[in-house]
């Protein structure tokens, strides 16, 4: 018996041991499971407009007894949420905007949240249109910019931003970030369109030219000039002024000449007669006029008058070495050099006045009429014109013929050319420095369209300019530009005279500043005219700056040689 009771307490104490190493079921509750959390995943989101998208919704613990939650929505509409089984709550986009998706559980009233983002969703552009196909500008624009009105369809389309706007022509409208930029005179597409062209627009612009200001200027009828004359030399001498030569009644040539003092004519006689002469001013002040055509602007003539005015007379120098007419020249110091000829050879020819005598410098690359001489340096000369000895324009680009040097062509005579001359033209009229000159040009291209041009030694610039030089006046009539520059230095200020060819012409005076076309700005131009004139002459006039800012016109024709006028008037640009 006392062996037994040990054994038994063994086998308890084994039983004890055994049964602890097992699980044992949970206790159960003495009640309900409550609930403790609650979460609404994701806890943001963002959708597009008419998408769903699903959250989920966890109760804590598992083994709550009520799992029943509840839904409200901060803003309705922008979305819409309902519950999908027993943790999904499905999100509808209504429109853009933010809303906040709330749960609720039923149970302790736990909450969590979703912040959902709505963007709006893209509507794709149908069509789109400026709402004209064409439109001017007008020229006080140019320097401002502009913004469009664009038309589209669906009108609720989204994607603008992907259209871009392009110009065909930079230079007259320039698409930049603040609108469209108005640079220049001209025409212009600006197209709209998407990345792939499937929807565009366009709109041609035409940027007009600035419109030059016309201003009415006064004009003077002086006393009637001894004879009748045209294509006459005419130049001042200080303050007096003298013609001399030129044809007459019936186009004989003259060797009269007379000059203007104190209210008359008093006239003078050369050694020779002079018609379509060129005539130039020596360092000394004397003028030398020479050579000339015959009877009918035929023929050519080799004599040279020197005018001194201080005895009001004239005499003569050795005669050129071929006879020239409707040709110009220039001086350097005393010396002489003339170029250009009619019907006849042509070449660079100097009178030396060392040994008082001309020699024929060297041949011309090309023969020219009424050319520009030009005095170009120390002791050079240039020569150039688009006119050949038969009054045709000369094929190709013009070249510039050198005293001493080779023969060059400026890049602008590609496009450019010469605007024709006088006979009264001298080399100082368009002189606006030491051996620089201020030229009108033609375009070879584009008809009635005109240029100006620095000469600075032998570099030819075009210049810029405010306004287009107008081919029409105001009534619509063409205007025939006859003067060739005249040049007032002391204003830094030239002319170009012109008038409209009708049977009571109008003379036309282009202004030209030009003082800010020298250091590379703009030269700014104004269009004076008279009212219409009878009896007044429209071609192959004298041409000359009055001492007193004024302009003079002598004689000329207006449709027959035989019939020259005898008229001096004096015109005021200002």
């Amino acid at each position: 018996m006392k062996r037994l009771l040990p054994l038994l307490a063994l086998c308890a104490a084994l039983m004890t041991a055994i049964s602890c190493g097992k699980p044992q079921p949970e206790p159960e509750p003495d009640g309900p499971v409550a609930v403790t959390g609650i979460t609404i995943e994701p806890a943001s989101l963002s959708i597009t407009e008419g998408q769903e998208a699903n959250l989920f919704v966890t109760i804590a613990p598992e083994n709550a007894d009520n799992k029943d939650f509840t839904i409200s929505v901060s803003d309705e509409t922008v979305i819409t949420a309902v519950t999908v089984g027993d943790n999904r709550v499905t999100v509808t986009a209504v429109k853009a905007g933010t809303a906040t998706v709330t749960v609720k559980s039923a149970d302790s009233g736990k909450t969590s949240t979703c912040s959902v983002e709505v963007a709006a969703a893209e509507i794709p552009v149908e069509s789109i249109s400026f709402g004209f196909e064409e439109d001017e500008i007008d020229a006080s624009q140019i320097g401002h910019t502009f913004r469009l009105p664009i038309n589209f369809s669906p009108s609720n389309a989204t994607n603008l931003n992907s259209f871009t706007a392009t110009s065909s022509n930079p230079e007259v409208i320039a698409v930049t970030e603040e609108g469209f930029l108005v640079v220049g005179p001209g025409t212009a597409v600006i197209t709209l369109s998407n990345a792939d062209g499937s929807v565009s627009t366009s709109c041609t612009f035409t940027v007009l030219a600035p419109v030059i200001q016309w201003v009415k200027m006064e004009y003077e009828k002086l006393p009637d000039m001894s004879i009748p004359r045209a294509d006459m030399a005419i130049f001042y001498c200080g303050n007096e002024l003298v013609v001399a030569g030129g044809h007459t009644t019936n186009f004989h040539p003259t060797n009269r000449a007379e000059y203007f003092n104190v209210g008359g004519w008093t006239e003078m006689t050369m050694k020779a007669s002079h018609d379509n002469e060129a005539t130039v001013i020596l360092e000394n002040g004397k003028v030398a006029i020479l050579g000339g055509t015959g009877s009918n602007g035929s023929d050519q003539f080799n004599d040279v008058d020197l005018y001194d005015p201080e005895s009001h007379s004239f005499s003569a120098l050795p005669r050129m070495k071929t006879s020239r007419g409707l040709f110009h020249g220039t001086s350097i110091g005393n010396d002489i050099i003339v170029s250009g000829n009619w019907y006849n050879e042509d070449n660079i020819e100097r009178y030396i006045a060392a040994d008082n005598s001309f020699t024929v410098v060297k041949a011309v690359s090309s023969s020219r009429s009424q050319p520009y001489v030009l005095r170009s340096a120390e002791n050079n000369a240039i020569v150039f014109g688009a006119w050949d000895t038969r009054g045709y324009t000369s094929s190709g680009a013009c070249i510039v013929d050198q005293l001493d040097g080779d023969p060059f062509t400026p890049e602008l005579f590609q496009e450019w050319k010469p605007m024709n001359l006088p006979t009264s033209f001298k080399s100082t009229d368009c002189q606006i420095g030491d051996y620089k000159y201020l030229i009108a040009l033609e375009n070879t291209q584009i008809y009635s369209t005109y240029g100006l041009c620095i000469v600075d030694g032998n570099d030819f610039s075009l210049i810029d300019m405010d306004v287009r030089i107008p081919h029409k006046d105001l009534n619509g009539y063409g205007i025939v530009y006859n003067s060739g520059i005249l040049v007032d230095q002391s204003k830094q200020v030239g002319y170009l005279i012109g008038n409209n060819y009708l049977e009571s012409p109008s003379y036309c005076v282009l202004k030209i500043d030009y003082s800010a076309a020298i250091t590379g700005g703009k030269a700014k131009l104004t269009m004076y005219y008279t009212d219409p004139i009878d009896g007044i002459a429209v071609t192959q006039s004298g041409y000359a700056l009055m001492p007193d800012g004024r302009l003079l016109v002598a004689g000329g024709i207006f449709n027959s040689n035989g019939q020259p006028y005898q008229t001096v008037y004096a015109v005021q640009p200002f």
